[in-house]
């Protein structure tokens, strides 16, 4: 793989909806790792390992600088009223039954415990995530069809 190769890789990666890529071919390899897949754009750096034992001939080492776009998620330390309603697994958040339909929950909703919030699809399984209280929903921190991870924050809900 030539410098050209490598950068069209790095850049096609990016754009796809991948979060981790490993590569070992011809005597190199390549790891890539999105640095934060909470939001939607993200960047690729490479992953340097003290242990190399794949690449065995240095002169086969390409040394390319990678574009990387630092997002970080930084979570307020305040205290802020009412209950977050986390994320139970990695997958894609849907808001709504289907794209013609109107969303499960809006900010200023009342919502019943067992109310359907949204929709995580994880390994093409649609799962329903229900609310486990009574309140108003407040806040929601994703958008429609954003990649959430496990734990993060979907929904406010004060009682």
């Amino acid at each position: 793989m030539n410098y050209k190769e490598i950068q069209s890789l790095i850049e096609t990666v990016s754009s796809s909806q991948l979060h981790e890529v490993e590569i070992e071919w011809e005597g190199f390899r390549i790891i890539m790792k999105k640095e934060n897949s909470f939001s939607k754009k993200e960047g690729f750096q490479l992953i340097h390992n003290n242990q190399d034992p794949v690449v065995q001939n240095k002169e086969n080492v390409i040394d390319a600088p990678v574009e990387t776009q630092q997002n970080s998620v930084q979570f307020e330390n305040t205290i802020q009223e009412g209950t977050i309603i986390s994320s139970p697994m990695v997958g894609t958040f849907y808001g709504a039954p289907d794209p013609n339909s109107p969303p499960f929950v809006q900010v200023g909703d009342r919502v019943k415990k067992g109310d359907i919030l949204c929709i995580i699809e994880a390994m093409k399984l649609m799962n329903e995530i229900d609310s486990d209280m009574e309140g108003e929903v407040v806040e929601i921190f994703v958008e429609n069809e954003q990649f959430v991870e496990y734990g993060q924050p979907l929904f406010r809900i004060c009682s």
